[in-house]
């Protein structure tokens, strides 16, 4: 039983809780860019985020 909750977690984690968190990292980026211009935090920002669904987009391929 402990063996299926763990993969559970695991599963919503990669399939909800990354795809979510690269969303949200991304919307925050640019409604900073759209503030106070691309900064060293903007592009930091989207870096995160393209890498929270980099795992996503290399499974639809």
């Amino acid at each position: 039983m402990p063996f299926l909750v763990t993969m559970f977690r695991r599963w919503v984690l990669v399939a909800v809780a990354l795809p979510l968190a690269g969303k949200l990292l991304g919307h925050l980026a640019s409604r900073i860019r759209a503030r106070r211009g691309e900064s060293g935090v903007t592009k930091a920002l989207d870096s995160a985020s393209r890498a929270a669904s980099r795992k996503r987009r290399r499974e639809k391929h």
